[in-house]
């Protein structure tokens, strides 16, 4: 075997080891890449949520933090303040279901499922389902779809929790009576 086959061997078998490692390598780094995009997507969408809950601790007249239900008397003033903060939200809303759910990634879903809850906790107020539609106003209708599903549902939710409420409360001491003394 000649010097020149020799090179020729090596650099043959160079290019066949090393041409696999520098794809897997780089399909490697392009997925830790993506995740970690997706990672700053969802961390920034959490910084602004949280910029929100800052804006409303700095409203508290607006009772938007310990006042579920959102049924109290505000001036105009608030009425105003209490819109442009439900409007904040709603964007809010907007942008992590286009950047979230459209891209319909199964571990995008451990994120959305965080999003779905807080959704859900703000659709239980009456206030906020009041103004839903014209908040609502501009997105597309997947989102707005969407948006009055979770209400819809959280009004029936509120409606069975209520129910078991007062059933609870009625039929309690009665089951009390009942049961075997010990």
């Amino acid at each position: 075997m000649t010097l020149l086959q020799i090179v020729e061997l090596i650099n043959y078998l160079v290019a066949i080891v090393t041409l696999p490692l520098l794809i897997t390598f780089f399909i490697h780094e392009q997925r830790r890449a993506r995740r970690n995009e997706e990672q700053g997507i969802y961390q920034s969408l959490l910084d602004q949520y949280t910029n929100f809950m800052i804006k409303v601790m700095e409203n508290t007249d607006l009772k938007l933090l310990r006042d579920p239900t959102g049924i109290h008397e505000l001036n105009e003033e608030q009425q105003e303040r209490k819109h442009a903060l439900f409007d904040i939200l709603i964007t809010l809303f907007w942008r992590a279901f286009t950047l979230i759910v459209y891209e319909n990634a199964p571990e995008k879903n451990k994120h959305w499922t965080t999003w779905e809850t807080i959704i859900r906790q703000w659709c239980r107020r009456k206030d906020f389902r009041d103004a839903l539609p014209d908040l609502a106003e501009g997105t597309d209708d997947t989102f707005k779809n969407y948006m009055f599903k979770i209400a819809a549902q959280e009004v029936e939710l509120l409606k069975t929790t209520h129910q078991d409420a007062e059933t609870s409360v009625v039929t309690q001491p009665n089951q009390q009576e009942h049961q075997a003394p010990g």
